[in-house]
């Protein structure tokens, strides 16, 4: 699979704008079940921002959701500090926020995680790999080399949890029936977590020993936000099938399906226009759009080198003691 979804304060105006953050050390320590060689700890914050950007976008009107407080975090940054003294932002990774309310609202909550946090990481992943295949200077090096813009981008999926995309892949796995049981039975454990990890691992060792093509065997992982697609998508065709109001849920579908569009076209795109047709936010979706969205999605499964097996089933029960109960249901 290739590459690959809340704690904040709100802030209105400019305050926003200032890093709250002193960036952690983080060689040494271990996210996410990988134990970092080099300092990114900058990139760890990127999440904070996402979920303050998620806080300030909640809630109801007059006061929430608010725009202001939203396109200052995202333009100008908020918990990551950069080297001039200021604030690194998101904005420049992704998309403009739009000051619409409405089923708009979710979609761009879920844009900062999806389509701008899986496209960074990308970017510091391919960046990795360029090195690798050129063999620039120091392209094996922990600090400075490809080993550094993986930890760049593994920083981002598994720090400052849960606001990052490895909270996301858990959230996901829960509900698609991907949860089992640690070895000691005392955690619960994502598949898809377990099957991204494993990629990174391999595209780690890969760049640390410069074999190129072992690297680029593994530049493969994407599937938190393949299964919220699925998962919003499937929401939003109940309520319209019952007669309620699909649209904001509708916008969280396509929040998730942005982040994954351009990968889904490259590989088919017939797939990528028959989502893009059952997703159309111009209109409400019919009772049959999720049937449309997961045959198209599943047409590029084999083309994207996804597993059915880690895609799973939405709503099944899995039998889990870790959790404190029998089951970890939808």
């Amino acid at each position: 699979m290739r590459l690959l979804a809340t704690a904040a304060l709100l802030l209105a105006a400019c305050s926003a704008c200032a890093a709250q953050s002193v960036a952690p050390n983080t060689t040494g320590i271990t996210l996410g079940g990988h134990k970092f060689g080099s300092n990114v700890g900058g990139y760890a914050l990127f999440p904070r921002d996402v979920c303050d950007i998620a806080t300030v976008l909640s809630g109801n009107f007059p006061t929430y959701p608010n725009f202001t407080a939203a396109t200052s975090i995202w333009a100008s940054g908020k918990n990551v500090p950069s080297r001039n003294g200021g604030a690194r932002s998101l904005k420049g990774f992704g998309t403009t926020y739009y000051t619409t309310p409405g089923p708009y609202r979710q979609m761009l909550k879920l844009l900062p995680i999806g389509m701008v946090m899986y496209n960074f990481m990308m970017h510091e992943v391919q960046s990795g790999l360029n090195r690798t295949e050129t063999k620039s200077e120091g392209y094996t090096d922990i600090v400075e080399g490809a080993p550094h813009n993986l930890e760049e981008a593994w920083a981002m999926y598994a720090g400052s949890y849960p606001c990052g995309p490895q909270a996301l892949v858990e959230e996901m796995s829960r509900h698609f029936g991907l949860m089992r049981d640690s070895a000691d039975r005392a955690t619960c454990e994502s598949l898809v977590h377990n099957q991204i990890f494993t990629y990174f691992q391999r595209m780690y060792a890969a760049a640390k020993a410069g074999n190129a093509a072992a690297f680029r065997a593994a530049h493969n992982y994407f599937a938190s936000t393949l299964l919220g697609t699925l998962k919003s998508t499937f929401e939003a065709s109940r309520l319209a099938a019952a007669g309620k109001d699909p649209m904001p849920t509708l916008g969280k579908a396509v929040g998730y399906w942005k982040a994954i569009e351009a990968v889904v076209a490259s590989a088919k795109p017939a797939s990528a226009i028959r989502v893009n047709s059952a997703l159309d936010m111009r209109k409400k979706p019919s009772a049959t759009a999720y049937n449309q969205v997961k045959a198209a999605l599943e047409a590029a499964y084999p083309i994207l080198g996804v597993k059915k097996s880690l895609v799973g089933t939405l709503g099944a029960r899995t039998s889990l003691s870790c959790d404190g109960s029998k089951f970890a249901r939808a």
